[in-house]
Order: structure tokens, then C-alpha cells, then sequence
């Protein structure tokens, strides 16, 4: 598995979404929503589970994409902060 993460994941990272909440809701609803539609519409045919089956594997990778999931890792190194002063002379003339 590591070399789809171009590497080990260490025990000192954690997974975060890069959306918020909200989206991460909204998400999970349309997902639920599409998967609820098919069904009941498949209630009529009997062999439609191969068929459910496929859509939920998609919707759950569509889902993920959506909420795009990052590894973040401690780097352990730590930059000084820069400091800028802008000073004008500007309103003095």
C-alpha cells in the first residue's frame, strides 16, 4: 500500500478533509440521495444488485474524491517567522 502514498504513512500523522463540514454533509446526502433513487427505481427488476452493488462502489469513490482527504505529517523542522517593516516617507511631503 505504500507505494500509493509514495511512501509508509507514519503513526504521527492524521487525515483531514480539505472541505467543510457542511460540504462534508451535503456530500454524504447526495450520495445517499443517488443511491435511494436507484434502489427504489430497481425495486421492479429482480436482478438489480450486481447493479446496485457497482453504483455504491462508484458513489463511495466519488465521495471520497469529493471530500479530499490529506495525509498531514509533522515535518519537525520549524522556520524563524519573518518580520517586515514598510515605512513611507510619503505623507511627509
Amino acid at each position: 500500500m505504500s507505494w500509493l502514498f509514495s511512501g509508509p504513512l507514519s503513526a504521527q500523522g492524521h487525515l483531514e478533509f480539505q472541505v467543510t463540514p457542511l460540504e462534508t454533509v451535503l456530500v454524504v446526502l447526495g450520495v445517499l440521495s443517488v443511491f435511494a433513487l436507484a434502489a427504489w427505481h430497481a425495486r421492479t427488476r429482480a436482478p438489480a444488485w450486481p447493479e446496485l452493488l457497482a453504483l455504491a462502489l462508484g458513489l463511495v469513490a466519488a465521495a471520497a474524491a469529493l471530500v479530499r482527504p490529506v495525509w498531514v505529517e509533522p515535518s519537525g523542522r520549524e522556520e524563524p517567522g519573518v518580520c517586515l517593516l514598510y515605512t513611507s516617507d510619503a505623507a511627509d511631503e
